[in-house]
């Protein structure tokens, strides 16, 4: 019987000391889930909402530069911008953008340095030249074109000063989610409407009912 009992003590110190040898188990990684998705885009099924209702205040970002490119808003899936510069490209194929589209219209298009469709289609994103001419009072077949152009995926519309894309989003607004048109007119202002004779033609368009 002590020769029993002397062999289990015996077993039991070496099992402690073979335990005390392998150290304590390691504490499990923390994953920062929110720096991981940062910058991804939204979620498929949340990407059609800001086109079929008003924004929440939450879902209209704060206005960065994106390089040179002094304005750019972004608005659930949709980044309104002003003219865009070569860095601005890049970041937004970093940022996950699939399409562009351009308001100018042929003469500023013609005028500017940037062959801004070799640059899109060359960084893998699609090109779309939308016009809405500048000069002449908004036209709500244009407005409707654009409409027609801007799909579900991360998409960057830009013009030359960001009014006419801010003024196309309020008309598209009020035509599509049905907003009074002065709520259109002041989502129009914080996501780049700056200029008053673009706000007054906008206006104009508004109350005559057009889309």
């Amino acid at each position: 019987m002590r020769a029993l009992l002397k062999l289990l003590k015996i077993s039991l110190i070496v099992g402690l000391a073979a335990c005390t040898k392998q150290g304590p188990r390691p504490a499990a990684a923390t994953v920062n889930s929110g720096a991981m998705i940062k910058n991804l885009p939204p979620r498929p099924d949340d990407q059609s909402t800001t086109l079929q209702r008003a924004p929440r205040a939450d879902e209209i970002g704060t206005r960065e530069h994106w390089g040179t490119t002094t304005s750019v808003i972004r608005v659930g899936h949709l980044f309104f911008a002003d003219e865009l510069s070569k860095d601005a490209l890049l970041l937004a194929k970093q940022r996950g953008i699939e399409r562009v589209i351009d308001l100018r219209g042929p003469d500023e298009i013609a005028a500017a340095a940037l062959n801004e469709k070799h640059e899109v289609e060359g960084l893998g994103m699609q090109y779309v030249n939308t016009p809405v001419v500048s000069g002449k009072p908004f036209d709500r077949a244009e407005f409707a074109a654009v409409s027609a152009k801007v799909g579900n995926g991360p998409t960057l519309i830009h013009c030359h000063s960001g009014n006419r894309v801010a003024a196309w989003y309020a008309a598209h607004l009020v035509g599509h989610a049905n907003l009074k048109v002065e709520q259109a007119i002041e989502i129009a202002n914080r996501v780049g409407l700056t200029k008053d004779k673009a706000r007054e033609m906008l206006r104009k368009l508004l109350a005559s009912g057009a889309k």
